[in-house]
């Protein structure tokens, strides 16, 4: 066979391939990255390359099954997967839509891998490290428990930051009944609160208490560096009274990846909390037991250098003071009369604690400030 024959019959088989790959290829619906399950890492590889167009399929549907690809896109991903499958509803465009319709509502779905590889957790000391920063208050009854997320440090500054995805778990005897966010927050580096620049997931299964959150920016061009918070999650318990009995709320992140614009990986070293929460002794279980009124409870001096008493209109049976992360503080006191007690915290730091306590027929909380 002569050279130009040679050539002709190369090229012959390389259209061929290619028509064939183009009849052949399928998509599943918001496994961008076509590694066989749908989960946070699809976001960020949707990202790199959000507001591509491309040729439409035959069809706009998000059903989880295989969609056929008429005709493939110009350009790939880093891993050989075709932009078409970025394209998650099949209309010609990679927008918000595909997140929407293909990535959340088949989040989880597996056609025929485990996800293994999309993440790279770092070792301590040698990786950027993230970390939690909880803190506790207290609205009308309910428990809110901020965590501040915080990526990077002075020694490990993060540098190209495109996007990054994390999954979660969490527990306590409360998760079924946690109302659970994550949102940007005033002083995060990545994006305003209302999140103008980026686009975001986050998933959670309070039953099983699992959770993910990706984050991924939506133009190559705005890579971020930086270090400090990134965003909040807040989580409200409803009906908890601290002091009383006690739990603890666990959560870690179990994986987390983080990527430049060109999907290059960094190792990101994970963390994990534990904060001592505890639940109302008084659930009321009919007409009667609700109309039971919390008693009046005057603390005083407020705010106090460490020494204070506490009056109720009934007797007094137990107290417990908590700082803003749930950590039970120690104190010492004396019994003035049934109704009163007087408080000396001389260990405890300048800042704001919550006293629960028992009374004869009913609970109270109170909130204190030291400022020695």
């Amino acid at each position: 066979m002569g050279i130009k024959n040679m050539r002709n019959f190369l090229l012959l088989t390389a259209l061929s391939f290619l028509s064939t790959w183009q009849v052949s290829a399928q998509v599943w619906p918001g496994d961008v990255n076509n590694n066989g399950i749908v989960n946070g890492v699809d976001l960020l590889y949707l990202g790199t390359v959000f507001g591509s167009t491309g040729p439409m399929r035959a069809e706009e549907d998000t059903s989880w099954e295989a969609q056929p690809i008429i005709e493939a896109w110009g350009s790939f991903f880093p891993n050989g997967v075709n932009y078409a499958h970025a394209d998650c509803n099949g209309d010609g465009i990679v927008d918000e839509e595909d997140i929407d319709d293909a990535i959340e509502d088949n989040f989880g779905n597996i056609h025929l891998g485990s996800g293994q590889g999309d993440y790279n957790n770092g070792l301590p000391g040698s990786s950027i490290p993230i970390e939690f920063d909880p803190s506790l208050s207290f609205d009308d009854g309910d428990l809110m428990l901020k965590i501040g997320l915080l990526l990077g440090n002075e020694a490990f500054q993060v540098e190209d930051f495109y996007g990054m995805a994390l999954q979660l778990s969490y527990s306590s005897s409360f998760t079924e009944e946690i109302d659970f966010e994550f949102a940007f927050t005033e002083d995060s580096w990545i994006d305003s609160p209302e999140a103008e620049n980026s686009l975001m997931l986050f998933t959670k299964d309070n039953e099983n208490g699992k959770a993910e959150l990706a984050i991924s920016l939506k133009d190559p061009n705005q890579s971020r560096s930086g270090i400090g918070t990134i965003g909040e999650f807040s989580i409200v318990m409803e009906d908890i009274i601290v002091g009383l009995i006690q739990d603890t709320f666990n959560i870690q992140i179990d994986s987390i990846v983080l990527i430049n614009s060109e999907i290059s990986k960094t190792a990101i070293v994970p963390d994990t909390i534990s904060l001592i929460l505890s639940e109302d002794l008084l659930i009321l279980s009919n007409e009667e037991s609700s109309t039971i009124q919390p008693p009046t409870i005057q603390t005083y001096p407020n705010p106090n250098q460490g020494q204070f008493r506490i009056r109720t209109d009934e007797s007094i049976e137990n107290i417990r003071i908590y700082n803003l992360v749930g950590q039970e503080i120690p104190f010492t006191h004396h019994q003035v009369s049934s109704r009163e007690l007087w408080v000396d915290m001389p260990q405890a730091l300048p800042g704001t604690y919550i006293i629960t306590g028992l009374t004869s027929g009913s609970h109270f909380t109170s909130k204190i400030i030291l400022s020695r």
